[in-house]
């Protein structure tokens, strides 16, 4: 069907000039022509022709005017609207077909236009036809939602389900506009896996899910948490910072066997489970008796079970006296162990000895009078008698405070000079405690204070600090029965004050030296914190460094026993008493020690049985360089037919 046509009449002049090939015969005169709309538009499509309709010439469009100065096309008459670029109108609905199912198209009879309306339950969406409640291919938390719009994707109600992303602990919902994935509560996703609240890690019993630290890695469980067991009893399966360790419950691990708590090495009775000292490996009991070793009363001393070996001495010249050992202390300027006593034979026979230890032939030294003590280089005794060794011998000093009896020495070289304490009684005009150096063949005394006059002292000990003598300790030993202990901090003064000192006040008394039975026998010490004092009646004190103390849970019985001598050693960590108690049958004598490392007694060990009635065996006197060089001496009576002698008693640790 052809478009509608006005008529419009114009006035065409002809023009050679314009148009050439047009014959003018009628010129001058005006010309009716009809035009048809779609011909007349310099830009009207070719399909719908230019030809004129008076079969003249075709039309020169460059002649027409400026499309620009074209009537107004709101001026022409609204029959039709100006048909643009489309199409002129319709006249059926074929001719509005915008080929989509989902609209109706319809062509308006009056307005020769196209309606294109959206079905009811359709959107019309990038130009194709979505049904409601279809999903967006690109988006499955949209859909075509018609009530909220025709023309884009509605976001899907949050909540709703959307595609899964194949985990099973994860909730797949739309939120929105999005497909989302909440972990489930209480679930862990830990490298792509799905682990149920407080699951355990397979690979690592120490670590579980635990949401509330964290959803994407395992966490630690709580220190002391049951973990996976190792193979061994005696240790604890638990958490600590993440990891299954297994430390010891009980007893010790050894060689990958549970040993339990103070189990003996049946290889070496010296070495025990001890699993507070060592959880891997026996532990060394220094100063435990051993039993297989050779010799009396054998102990674990330096890596090795070892027994005393005994001898008797008695002085070639005084043969058939009675000696006795007092003390043995080791000499640095002999570079040997030495033994300090005395001999005698009623009145006629007596003197002093000193002997050199360890020997084939050993020097020794005669004395005009008995020795009490001897230490570091120095021995004394009755009569203020006073020997001291250099260059290879004995030289007999001059004591200047007079010849009293001196019962206690300790000596040391401090600050390149050999430093001594010597005691004794302190009188009007003598005093209890000296401090002498010596020089060549003299002697430098400076008197000590503190002591009240009839004051008897006799086991003396002192320690070193630095380049000066440090706190010192003597005990009293007088026939008054007062067990005082005198310190001095490293001052001339000395004092019984608590806590360095301890006044005897009785029986009723509070101090540790208060309930002790006289009179105190030796004093020894490792260290100015580690000195000890022993005496009658079980008396068992040690000085800590900071104060003093009784041990009475050193043996059984021990109140009944008369503790003779003590040592400790600096580098053992090993304290050896000496002790007997009388019965009818006689002394006997034993040994304690004690593991200062370990806190631990050991004893009593047998060293002579009582016998006979004798009551004469006992040790005096215990010292050397350090446990494994140690020895010790006193005196035990030899019988022989119907001849009984007390002979100097050695024994060594070996």
């Amino acid at each position: 069907m052809r478009n509608c046509c006005l008529c419009l009449t114009l006035i065409l002049t002809g023009c050679t000039t314009e148009n050439p090939d047009y014959e003018d015969q009628s010129v001058g005169q005006d010309l009716l022509v009809d035009i048809r709309l779609s011909d007349a538009r310099p830009d009207a499509p070719a399909d719908q022709g230019a030809d004129m309709p008076d079969k003249g010439p075709k039309l020169d469009k460059k002649a027409w005017p400026d499309k620009k100065a074209w009537p107004d096309k709101k001026a022409w008459p609204d029959v039709l609207a100006w048909p643009d670029s489309k199409p002129w109108g319709c006249s059926t609905a074929k001719h509005c077909d915008d080929k989509l199912s989902c609209t109706k198209d319809v062509c308006s009879s009056k307005t020769h236009t196209c309606t294109n309306t959206l079905q009811p339950g359709y959107c019309k969406i990038a130009g194709k036809c979505i049904k409601s409640g279809q999903t967006n291919p690109m988006n499955y938390c949209q859909r075509c939602t018609p009530g909220t719009s025709t023309k884009v994707w509605t976001n899907s109600a949050n909540g709703s389900p959307c595609t899964s992303d194949k985990i099973y602990c994860t909730l797949d919902v739309c939120k929105s506009g999005k497909c989302t994935h909440t972990l489930n509560s209480g679930w862990c996703l830990i490298s792509g896996v799905c682990h149920h609240p407080a699951k355990v890690n397979a690979a690592n019993s120490c670590q579980s899910c635990n949401a509330k630290v964290s959803t994407k890695a395992w966490t630690n469980r709580p220190n002391g948490t049951y973990c996976k067991p190792d193979a061994y009893p005696c240790t604890s399966d638990v958490c600590s910072a993440g990891k299954c360790t297994h430390p010891q419950a009980w007893g010790c691990l050894i060689n990958k066997a549970c040993i339990p708590e103070g189990e003996i090495n049946p290889k070496d009775p010296c070495y025990e489970c001890l699993g507070k000292h060592s959880k891997t490996g026996y532990t060394y009991i220094t100063g435990k008796p051993c039993g297989y070793g050779s010799g009396l009363a054998p102990i674990c001393v330096a890596k090795k079970c070892r027994g005393w070996h005994e001898r008797a001495y008695s002085p070639s010249w005084a043969s058939t006296a009675n000696t006795s050992f007092t003390s043995v202390d080791y000499l640095p300027a002999a570079k040997s162990v030495w033994a300090a006593g005395g001999y005698n034979k009623g009145t006629t026979i007596s003197g002093g000895v000193l002997l050199q230890l360890g020997k084939t032939t050993p020097a020794i030294q005669k004395g005009t009078y008995g020795f009490h003590d001897i230490g570091h280089g120095m021995a004394v005794g009755n009569k203020g008698q006073v020997y001291h060794f250099s260059a290879g011998t004995w030289h007999k000093l001059t004591m200047p405070a007079g010849a009293v009896d001196r019962f206690g020495v300790w000596g040391a070289t401090i600050n390149k000079k050999e430093t001594f304490l010597l005691s004794g009684k302190e009188t009007s005009t003598l005093a209890g405690v000296y401090a002498c150096t010596v020089s060549g063949s003299s002697l430098t005394c400076t008197t000590h204070t503190g002591f009240t006059t009839g004051t008897v002292l006799g086991p003396i000990w002192g320690s070193v600090s630095g380049t000066f003598l440090g706190p010192s300790w003597a005990l009293e030993i007088d026939a008054a029965g007062n067990e005082d202990i005198y310190h001095s901090s490293s001052s001339t003064k000395w004092s019984t004050g608590t806590p360095k000192g301890c006044v005897d006040q009785g029986a009723s008394g509070t101090t540790p030296c208060s309930k002790t039975k006289s009179p105190f026998t030796d004093m020894h010490g490792s260290s100015a914190s580690d000195v000890w004092a022993v005496g009658t009646g079980g008396t068992i004190l040690r000085y800590n460094g900071s104060k003093w103390a009784a041990v009475t849970n050193a043996m059984t019985g021990q109140s009944g026993f008369t503790m003779d001598a003590v040592y400790s050693s600096a580098k053992d960590g090993l304290v050896v008493i000496a002790l007997h108690n009388n019965s009818t049958t006689g002394n006997r004598v034993m040994l304690l020690t004690y593991n200062r490392t370990l806190g631990r007694w050991h004893g009593p060990m047998e060293l002579r049985p009582a016998h006979n009635g004798n009551t004469a065996d006992k040790i005096r006197g215990i010292g050397g360089v350090d446990a494994s060089n140690l020895w010790m001496v006193g005196q035990h009576k030899a019988t022989s037919g119907t001849t009984s002698q007390t002979k100097g008693w050695i024994l060594q640790l070996k």
